[in-house]
C-alpha cells in the first residue's frame, strides 16, 4: 500500500499520470487509519507537494501514533531506486522538529548514500 507509507509515496512521484491512473484502479486506495489517504485527488496533490519538498510523510495513515519520513535515493539516471525513511511517535516528531532537524538530517544521508553508490542526486 504505497499511498499510505512514507517511502511508498516517494515511489510514486515517478509514476506519470497514467501509471498513477493505473495503480489507483488495481490497488486501490484502502483505509488504513482515518488519516489515510483515500482520494485519488488528494493523493496527486500529496505527492506533488511532497516531491516539491524532497521528502514524503505518512501522519498516522499507517499507524495511529506514528509519523514517518521519507526521502529518495538515487541511480546515475536521476531514478529513485531507494528510500531512507526514518519513524518515530508524533509526541517526538511534531512538525518543527521534523521541519528543521529531521529532515535535513535525513535528506543529507540519503543524498550522501545516492553520491556514494555513484547516483546523481535531483533535487526537488
Amino acid at each position: 500500500m504505497m499511498h499510505c507509507t512514507g517511502s511508498g509515496k516517494v515511489f510514486l512521484w515517478q509514476y506519470d499520470d497514467e501509471k498513477l491512473e493505473q495503480y489507483i484502479m488495481t490497488k486501490g486506495l484502502p483505509e488504513v487509519t482515518v488519516h489515510t489517504i483515500t482520494d485519488p485527488k488528494e493523493l496527486r496533490y500529496e505527492l506533488q507537494r511532497s516531491r516539491s519538498k524532497g521528502y514524503a510523510l505518512d501522519d498516522e495513515e499507517c499507524e495511529i501514533g506514528m509519523r514517518c519520513l521519507a526521502t529518495p535515493i538515487y541511480d546515475a539516471a536521476q531514478h529513485i531506486i531507494a528510500t531512507l525513511s526514518l519513524s518515530g511517535p508524533i509526541s517526538r516528531m511534531t512538525p518543527m522538529r521534523y521541519e528543521l532537524e529531521l529532515v535535513p538530517k535525513l535528506r543529507e544521508c540519503a543524498e550522501n548514500i545516492t553520491v556514494r553508490i555513484g547516483g546523481q542526486v535531483s533535487n526537488p
